[in-house]
């Protein structure tokens, strides 16, 4: 804000103050509050240590009366800051466990209103929410009020920073594993696309529906980051999300070397009839994973897969054209062309015209 805009304003907030109000990222509000970490306000211990030595002496100092008006202000001003602390961890206790609860809302049919069978117990979590929302300003003003301290108060706004903390992490959260959840559930009530092909494999929930494993990996880094209690029930379903993504990929890295191993063979053998059985079996299991894992179903759907007229396995080394009409892949020696040059061939040819 300019100089000018400043003096036309009626109301002026300084940046930590339109943290705490306007609802701001965790980014901004505890970078000013590390700025204001940065003065040498003297921490209750060392009131106390003053204080203490201060009873020893024979005379009696203005500043002992200073010192211990000031240590019995903060020491009341903390007792209120942690009783609202508390108070807002049994309201996000209380919140999530009225959200359980509550039934899903069920698709209204064409032309009639929505059933309102679950209407009185969704009025009833409404308190909880506003509540909540109260709470969690009251521990906004905690935070400021820790921040202008005249003693270090550190300790208590660190514990207010990381109830904000976990109610930002659990805002980003909740809404795409309640999307995942409701997207499982849909798939399985209408039914999917074979899983054992390309489309059941890829296709199945939506990109939206699903979880990435950046994404994943990312919320539970962020969730590591804010101290978030192991038995939170977010965490907890994202943890067998990405336990079961990373399950599934190491098996898949397991088909994968098999499958090279036997590249360019034909399916002949009960040996490799297994290993195709194992490998097809593996992408049904990736349609019903909450995970996308597209590129890496797609690989295993390559190498697990016969081609051209001798019907055998993928061979990376083993170059092929793709028919325009019926998109099948054929080796060049099995449908009468030559082979294309090699890259390495190619640049010598360059390196000799030149």
């Amino acid at each position: 804000m300019s100089t000018a805009a400043a003096r036309a304003a009626k109301r002026w907030s300084c940046p930590v103050c339109s943290a705490v109000t306007s609802g701001q990222r965790m980014e901004q509000l505890e970078t000013y509050c590390t700025r204001f970490r940065r003065t040498r306000r003297p921490s209750p211990s060392q009131l106390e240590e003053l204080l203490g030595e201060a009873a020893q002496l024979r005379v009696q100092p203005p500043e002992e009366a200073q010192l211990r008006r000031a240590l019995r202000d903060y020491r009341r001003w903390e007792a209120s800051a942690r009783r609202l602390l508390v108070l807002h961890e049994n309201l996000v206790a209380q919140h999530r466990a009225e959200q359980a609860r509550l039934p899903p809302p069920p698709p209204p049919p064409p032309q009639q209103q929505p059933s309102s069978a679950a209407a009185p117990a969704r009025r009833a979590a409404v308190p909880s929410a506003a509540a909540l929302a109260v709470s969690a300003r009251c521990v906004r003003e905690v935070v400021k009020q820790g921040c202008v301290c005249e003693l270090d108060a550190g300790e208590v706004a660190d514990a207010a920073l990381s109830l904000l903390r976990q109610e930002a992490w659990r805002s980003r959260a909740a809404p795409l594993v309640r999307a995942v959840a409701a997207a499982a559930e849909a798939g399985s009530a209408g039914g999917e696309g074979g899983a054992g092909s390309k489309e059941g494999a890829e296709g199945g929930a939506a990109e939206g529906a699903k979880f990435s494993m950046d994404v994943l990996t990312r919320l539970l880094t962020e969730a590591d980051a804010a101290d978030l209690p192991p038995a939170d029930p977010l965490l907890t379903t994202l943890l067998a999300h990405h336990t079961a993504a990373r399950d599934w990929l190491d098996t898949c890295a397991t088909l994968m070397r098999e499958l090279r191993a036997a590249a360019g063979r034909e399916v002949v053998g009960p040996e490799l009839q297994q290993l195709l059985s194992r490998a097809r079996a593996h992408v049904q299991v990736a349609a019903r994973l909450p995970v996308l894992l597209e590129k890496e179903v797609e690989r295993l759907l390559e190498v697990s897969s016969v081609y051209c007229l001798c019907r055998r396995l993928y061979d990376e080394d083993e170059p092929m054209l793709g028919c325009d009409y019926c998109e099948e892949w054929y080796h060049f020696s099995c449908v009468g062309l030559r082979r294309p040059p090699s890259s390495a061939a190619v640049a010598a040819d360059d390196d000799e015209d030149e």
